[in-house]
């Protein structure tokens, strides 16, 4: 998984297709001079991605998954990001997943360890494994924070 922030004038967009109600995804989105392929935007966060608009956005990008918009810093320097309620969400589906995975090894390791240790071990594992799996989504959710746009200074003289 990547983090990948996109900068630019966005020049062209494929027409979205919603789904789900909520998502809009993007065959591809032209902006900087760069074609995105697979593009996927909250309802939210797609209304600011405008042809013409000079924005920024950042990306998380999974194995076989589309560019997923966690962030769109818009044309006055505002950074607008997606609810926290996704990663958290996903956080806890992935740790729920995973236990029940570890639950498997965690009986085979009653046999030659004591049950805390075995159970420590296991949760251990899954808190570990589901930090991997969400940290660039936390990450692509406040990337834009540091890019924001600095307003010129007037100058006397």
């Amino acid at each position: 998984m990547a983090i990948k922030i996109f900068e630019g004038v966005v020049s062209r967009t494929s027409h979205g297709t919603i789904s789900e109600g909520s998502v809009t995804t993007y065959e591809f989105i032209e902006i900087g001079g760069k074609r995105v392929m697979k593009v996927q935007a909250s309802n939210l966060l797609d209304t600011f991605i405008q042809v013409g608009d000079n924005i920024a956005i950042s990306t998380e990008k999974g194995l076989g998954s589309p560019h997923r918009v966690c962030a769109v810093r818009e044309p006055d320097g505002r950074v607008t990001k997606m609810e926290m309620s996704v990663p958290v969400a996903t956080s806890v589906i992935a740790f729920g997943c995973l236990v029940v995975v570890a639950l498997i090894p965690m009986f085979f390791a009653l046999a030659i360890m004591s049950p805390v240790a075995s159970l420590v071990l296991g949760l251990s594992l899954s808190a570990g494994l589901t930090y991997l799996l969400t940290k660039d989504l936390y990450k692509a959710r406040n990337a834009l924070d540091a890019l924001s746009i600095v307003a010129p200074v007037a100058r006397k003289g």
